[in-house]
């Protein structure tokens, strides 16, 4: 099946996309699963019940859910891939404990007791990744990426729903209200401002209250002042119109 899209402009131009951007492999899978509290309860030997246990191409975490009434299981085993069933990522792909139980054979007792508690069809996660992207912003700012599309990380350091928790009320919302709120205040405040002035009462305010012929001889009189006598007829064969024409002039 072809994974591609042709896009074809207005301007000729043609571009190809591919629909299909593979994650990349993460080398490694982790079985998932959780036990009820009260099932180990009797025999558990630690204090806490949220230990790590750390082996060469393994580790095997716990931690309390569901305040506190279940313990999660995470069994990571690094794997090159090869011999792996099913390399889809699915969410739901399920495994075999029995394999689980051979992989961490030689671990604490404690870990392989807590395996048998698990279903005998785990959760079985294959974990993918994807490579660094040199910017997150395209289309001149009209499209932005955030979460998994922008970063998506392995889970090692149990972050990657908390980087994208913070891509958007932190950095996104913040960072974006604050070039909306310096671009567009601004004008639309003087928008707001001009048009309120600019309202039919007070935009006309000049034609039917102000005394135009006042207003012809000032006009006339800073002309002259400034040498414009020079390129004029004399005083006395210069006659200001009556206001009445003035007034007809700016109504046509």
């Amino acid at each position: 099946m072809d994974d591609s899209i042709v896009l074809n402009f207005t301007d000729g131009a043609v571009a190809t996309a591919d629909l299909n951007d593979d994650a990349q492999f993460g080398e490694m899978v982790v079985y998932r699963g959780l036990v009820p509290t009260d099932a180990i309860k009797d025999w558990w030997p630690l204090d806490t019940y949220t230990p790590i246990w750390i082996g060469p191409g393994r580790y095997f975490i716990v931690y309390p859910v569901s305040d506190g009434s279940l313990l999660n299981i995470g069994a990571f085993i690094a794997t090159d891939g090869k011999f792996l069933e099913n390399k889809t990522g699915s969410w739901t792909l399920r495994g075999d404990r029995f394999d689980l139980e051979k992989d961490y054979a030689d671990f604490n007792p404690t870990v392989n007791r807590l395996i048998r508690h698990l279903d005998e069809k785990p959760l079985k996660w294959i974990l993918y990744d994807r490579p660094l992207c040199d910017k997150w912003v395209f289309a001149n700012g009209k499209v932005a990426l955030l979460g998994d599309a922008a970063h998506a990380m392995v889970p090692h350091h149990g972050a990657g729903a908390g980087q994208a928790i913070e891509d958007g009320p932190r950095t996104l919302e913040d960072w974006l209200t604050n070039v909306y709120q310096s671009v567009r205040l601004p004008r639309a405040q003087r928008l707001q401002t001009t048009s309120r002035g600019n309202g039919y009462s007070d935009r006309m305010k000049w034609i039917w209250a102000d005394d135009l012929d006042a207003m012809y001889n000032k006009a006339r009189k800073n002309m002259l002042s400034g040498g414009a006598h020079r390129h004029l007829a004399p005083d006395s064969q210069i006659e200001p119109p009556d206001s009445h024409s003035l007034r007809l002039q700016t109504l046509n």
